[in-house]
Formats: C-alpha cells, sequence, structure tokens
C-alpha cells in the first residue's frame, strides 16, 4: 500500500512538472511573438494618384502630347508627384540621349516645352539634343538664352559648359577658314554676352580674315585693358597695322633651308608650297592637280628648264590661287610629273608683290607693287 502511494505521488510530480516545462515554453515564444509584432509593422502603402498612372502609361506608348497635359493637371492638384514625374521623365530622356535616340527625344522635348516653354530643366536637354542632332550653333544659343534666365548661383554651371561648346565651335571655324560663319557666330554670341572677350577677339579675327581692318580695329579696341587673350589681341592688332600700311603678314613653315607657304586653289583646295624665287612658275605635283575639285583649264605643254635640264611641263590654269589675303584670278601653274613631294610658289605670283622673307620670325611679307 505504501509502495503504491509513492508511485503515485511520483508520477502526479512529475506531470506537473512537465506542464510547469510547457507552459514556461509557451510564455517565452508568446513574448517572443509579441516583441517582433512590436518591432515589424506593416508599412502604409500610398496609393499613385490616376492622373500620375495614367501619365505613365501614355508615356510608355510615346502618346507624349496627351502624357504632358496629364502632367500639367498632376502638376495644379498633386506638385510632389508631377515633379516625381518629370524626374522620372528626365532621367528616361538623359538615356535618350545617351544613346543618340534624338527622334523620340525631340518628339517628346517638342510636346513638352510646347506647354511650358519656360522649364529650365527641359530646356537644357532639348539644347543637349540640337548639339546632338549636330545644330551646335543652335543649341549654344538656347543654352545661352536659358543661362541669361537664370540666378547667379545656378550661371556658373551653364558658363562652364557655353564657353567649351564655343571654344571648341571657333576653332573648328578657324581651322576651316570659314570666317563668315565664324562672324556670324560670334555676333549672335555678343549679343547675350557682349562683354566677354574670347567672342570679341574671334570677331576681330574674322573681320581681319575678311579684310574689314577698320571693324577689326574696333572690335578688338572694345577689348579691356587687361585680359586672358592680351598676347593673341597684340599680335592682331600688329597685323591690323601692317595690312593698314599696305603689308600682307603670311607664316611660313620652316623645311630643312626652305620655307613651306599655305595657298588655296579655286577657294576650296589647300595646298602647302615650297617657295622657291628662281622658279619662273608655280608648279603643281600631279596629285594636288588630281584633288582640285574644279578642274585645272589645260593649256597644253612646255619646255622648262630645271636642274635636270630640260623637261617637258604640263600648262595648267587654275580660276583663283591665293596666299593669305592676296588671290590673283586665271592664274598659270605648272606640272611635273616627276616633281617631289610639294609644289613649289614661283614668281610668277611674287612679282606682282614686293616681297621679304623675315626669318627672325619666319613670315612673308607682301606689298602690292602698286600700293
Amino acid at each position: 500500500m505504501n509502495y503504491l502511494l509513492k508511485l503515485l505521488l511520483v508520477c502526479s510530480l512529475s506531470l506537473n512538472g512537465y506542464f510547469l516545462w510547457q507552459y514556461d515554453n509557451y510564455k517565452r515564444s508568446a513574448e517572443k511573438l509579441t516583441e517582433k509584432n512590436t518591432v515589424i509593422k506593416p508599412s502604409k502603402v500610398t496609393r499613385l494618384p490616376e492622373k500620375f498612372q495614367h501619365a505613365v502609361a501614355l508615356f510608355r506608348n510615346n502618346l507624349f502630347d496627351e502624357a504632358v497635359l496629364e502632367y500639367t493637371q498632376l502638376l495644379e492638384n498633386n506638385p510632389s508627384f508631377a515633379l516625381q514625374l518629370k524626374r522620372a521623365w528626365q532621367q528616361q530622356l538623359e538615356s535618350w540621349l545617351s544613346h543618340h535616340d534624338d527622334e523620340l527625344s525631340e518628339q517628346f522635348l517638342t510636346a513638352f516645352l510646347n506647354s511650358h516653354p519656360y522649364d529650365a530643366s527641359m530646356l537644357e536637354l532639348d539644347a543637349k539634343r540640337m548639339i546632338n542632332q549636330g545644330h551646335v550653333q543652335q543649341g549654344i544659343i538656347s543654352l545661352m538664352a536659358l543661362h541669361n534666365q537664370l540666378g547667379k548661383s545656378k550661371q556658373a554651371r551653364f558658363a562652364k559648359r557655353i564657353s567649351e561648346l564655343t571654344k571648341l565651335k571657333a576653332e573648328s571655324l578657324i581651322e576651316e577658314q570659314n570666317w563668315q560663319e565664324l562672324l556670324n557666330h560670334s555676333q549672335q554670341w555678343l549679343d547675350y554676352m557682349p562683354q566677354n572677350t574670347f567672342y570679341l577677339l574671334v570677331q576681330a579675327q574674322a573681320y581681319f580674315h575678311l579684310g574689314d581692318l577698320v571693324a577689326s580695329q574696333i572690335a578688338l579696341e572694345q577689348l579691356p585693358e587687361n585680359h586672358e587673350h592680351k598676347q593673341e589681341a597684340d599680335e592682331l592688332y600688329r597685323l591690323i597695322q601692317q595690312a593698314l600700311a599696305g603689308v600682307e603678314v603670311v607664316p611660313l613653315i620652316p623645311h630643312g633651308s626652305h620655307y613651306l607657304v599655305n595657298s588655296i586653289i579655286n577657294d576650296d583646295t589647300d595646298a602647302k608650297l615650297m617657295i622657291d624665287t628662281g622658279a619662273s612658275f608655280t608648279v603643281l605635283t600631279q596629285s594636288l592637280l588630281e584633288q582640285l575639285k574644279e578642274p585645272a583649264h589645260y593649256l597644253g605643254t612646255m619646255q622648262v628648264n630645271t636642274a635636270n635640264g630640260l623637261v617637258e611641263a604640263q600648262h595648267y590654269q587654275v580660276h583663283s590661287f591665293q596666299i593669305g589675303q592676296q588671290r590673283l584670278y586665271n592664274f598659270d601653274v605648272l606640272v611635273l610629273k616627276s616633281h617631289g613631294s610639294y609644289g613649289l610658289l614661283g614668281m610668277n605670283f611674287l612679282e606682282n608683290f614686293k616681297f621679304n622673307i623675315n626669318q627672325q620670325v619666319n613670315e612673308l611679307e607682301l606689298i602690292k607693287d602698286n600700293y
């Protein structure tokens, strides 16, 4: 009997211990769950306005006029969402422009700027599009107009970009010797930035090469006393004074014990010729003759005396021949098939001037004989 009571007591204590252990586990699990639930709360999901969603769908389908209309209405009622939408569009435009997808970018920007013509960020992207498409001057003018509308705090970035673009454009036109276009461009640049020293300098250079010495000097006189382009301006002023005195100064390129000079044939073909005061005629190489866009007029053959004795030369006449600003028309040239890599500038050009080769500064000075 005593043994049975002891057995029942042990079983009772074991069951109580088991239930207490299970309860403790349950309590700890409940506390963890409660703690976890207090940390992780469901986030609020803001429903996008219907016009926002509609504008996105229209944009994706390239229905830009309708998309901009939705944006305009959204701007009136939910400006913060309109701002988000415009930023997304700007990112897409940047991607299009970087991949030269100019057709889509032009369609969208046209639609947007028709409704919002003074939006600075879109105007900047439109200028970038123009430059992408090769309309560099149009893009520059657009940036200049926008620059003048901005506050001083935002002008610095635009001014740097405009400076880079105008310098590249001016250098390209100078290399092409397209002086009339350089003059036209510089005048437009000065309309927006009248005190810019670089624009005044390139305008003066353009006037000089177009033969308007007085206008060139007036442009230089508008420059301040001390400016970053002073050395170039002083050199141009020297050339103007020489030209006013009837002296044409042409840079020479040293070539061993001789000099090369740049010439222009028929107003469109550049040629480097070696100065040879012992040559009666100007001589072109066969390859240069074949490069002429306007064919030379063949006059026949003639015997000429060279260092190798008498040789037969082909006699041609070109429409025009120019050194510096001095141009002669219906100009006779000879072509020697066995001639070297450079042609010769002969006396049939030089005899029209009083000339001097200034070896100190590597320049050819030309003074018209009847000056």
